[in-house]
């Protein structure tokens, strides 16, 4: 083999290297933080996350959560739209879904056919933002999703899938 060629091919192996590191570094970057959350697992230990821009989460330091309204269902629905399903206060009262929570639970609705949503939790931040974890039952996996919806633009925005973990509190 000629000098040139090893040179050449010495050059592309560097080339793809750097590229390859270049894309590692990209897709474990963490993009700015959107929202932070205090969550329980399974085991009752509670952790505290910052999810950015990017869909990913890691862990921050401990917070004092932000005020916030809960809604919850109490159950899973076999094959219902979520739009359908009861949701209650914490104190187990029934609410009256206004046009602003049926279009919120039908666009959440729209993005979770996949498989069977076992729980529906809605906070409703002091500044009016939604954000809606909906908890999945994915055979051995119990995913918790969570969106972004803000009612003046009536946009759901993915915000990332926590495994196993359950919002219990979050600050904007």
């Amino acid at each position: 083999m000629k000098k040139k060629h090893k040179i050449a091919i010495a050059i592309l192996l560097i080339i793809l290297i750097f590229a390859t590191v270049q894309y590692y570094l990209y897709a474990k970057s963490f993009a700015d933080p959107v929202l932070k959350v205090m969550t329980e697992s399974s085991d009752n230990a509670v952790g505290y996350y910052e999810i950015g821009s990017n869909e990913k989460y890691r862990k921050c330091d401990q917070f004092e959560p932000q005020e916030s309204i809960t809604y919850t269902s109490l159950g899973a629905y076999e094959n219902q739209a979520l739009e359908t399903w009861n949701m209650y206060d914490k104190d187990a009262n029934e609410i009256e879904k206004d046009e602003m929570w049926i279009d919120m639970l039908r666009k959440v609705s729209e993005r979770e056919q996949d498989h069977q949503t076992l729980k529906l939790t809605v906070f409703i931040t002091t500044d009016g933002l939604c954000y809606i974890q909906v908890i999945k039952n994915v055979n051995l996996w119990t995913p918790f999703v969570l969106y972004r919806y803000n009612p003046k633009s009536a946009e759901l925005t993915y915000l990332t899938t926590l495994s196993g973990m359950e919002v219990i509190g979050l600050r904007e």
